[in-house]
C-alpha cells in the first residue's frame, strides 16, 4: 500500500518545476481543497469491494505531498527570515517526527473504538513536511 503514497515521489523534479511556474499560494490552497473532497471518498468504502477507493486515494495523497512540497517551501522562503525559517524546521521536524510515533496507536484505537468512517474524517488532509 506505501507505494501508493511513495510512487509518485518519482515526478518530484516536475513538482519543483510546477511550483516555479505558478502561483504557490493558489496552487496550495486547490491542492488542499480537492485534498479534502477526495477524502470523502474514504466513506464509500465498506468492504473489500470498496479496497480500490483507498489505493486511489492514498495515490492521490501521495501525488498531493509531491507537488505540496515545493510550493510550501518556496512560498515560506519567501515569507519568512531565514532565521525563522530554520527555527521553524526544527519544531516541524520534532512534531513530525513525534507524530509518527504516536499517530499510529491513536488511529487504531480510534479505529477500534468507533470505526473506520469517523477516523477517515478524523485524519488531516496531509502530514508536515519539511521546510527549508
Amino acid at each position: 500500500m506505501s507505494v501508493c503514497i511513495y510512487a509518485p515521489s518519482l515526478a518530484s523534479p516536475l513538482a519543483g518545476v510546477l511550483a516555479d511556474r505558478v502561483r504557490r499560494r493558489r496552487l496550495l490552497l486547490g491542492l488542499n481543497t480537492f485534498s479534502a473532497v477526495v477524502l470523502l471518498a474514504l466513506l464509500a468504502v465498506r468492504g473489500r469491494a470498496g479496497l480500490w477507493i483507498i489505493f486511489v486515494v492514498m495515490t492521490w495523497y501521495g501525488m498531493e505531498l509531491t507537488i505540496s512540497g515545493p510550493a510550501e517551501n518556496g512560498l515560506f522562503v519567501e515569507m519568512l527570515p531565514a532565521e525563522l525559517r530554520r527555527r521553524l524546521n526544527d519544531w516541524n521536524l520534532g512534531l513530525q517526527e513525534t507524530g509518527r510515533l504516536v499517530a499510529p496507536l491513536v488511529g487504531a484505537g480510534l479505529f477500534a473504538l468507533v470505526g473506520g468512517g469517523s477516523v477517515a474524517l478524523s485524519t488531516p488532509a496531509r502530514s508536515p513536511s519539511r521546510r527549508s
